[in-house]
């Protein structure tokens, strides 16, 4: 690990305010961790990092739901997946069409189970696809 890394501790993180000048306030641990405090009392942590000369961050986790070690933890795993050359901000859009998918297909498929809702095909030769 390089020196000083780690510089925040549990009871720093969990007395952290919000900045009073109304901007996000940003306490960094090291190691491209950061935990952002927003105006509204909102707390989450943050990871940065570098990748193919762009910089980029993503959201770990919000701070009353993951404490420093577990994001600590958390920030290795992305550092892992950055080194080993993958797109975590890529991995992450394409996680969420993913659910978004399943989510269209869950509706197409009740909508022909319970409402008997089927589009019919287009060409001719489907005659199997179209309502009876």
């Amino acid at each position: 690990m390089a020196q000083g890394q780690f510089r925040l501790t549990a009871v720093e993180v969990r007395q952290a305010k919000p900045a009073e000048t109304g901007k996000a306030r940003i306490l960094a641990d090291g190691g491209g961790l950061r935990l952002i405090i927003k105006p509204n009392g909102s707390t989450y942590w943050q990871f940065r990092f570098a990748q193919n000369g762009k910089e980029s961050s993503i959201q770990l986790s919000s701070y009353p739901d993951v404490d420093l070690a577990t994001a600590r933890a958390l920030a290795n795993d992305q550092r892992r997946v950055v080194k080993a050359g993958a797109s975590t901000v890529l991995e992450q859009k394409l996680e969420k069409l993913g659910k978004t998918a399943e989510v269209a297909i869950t509706v197409r498929g009740w909508a022909f189970l319970f409402c008997g809702f089927h589009t019919p095909c287009k060409l001719p030769s489907h005659s199997a696809c179209t309502n009876k």
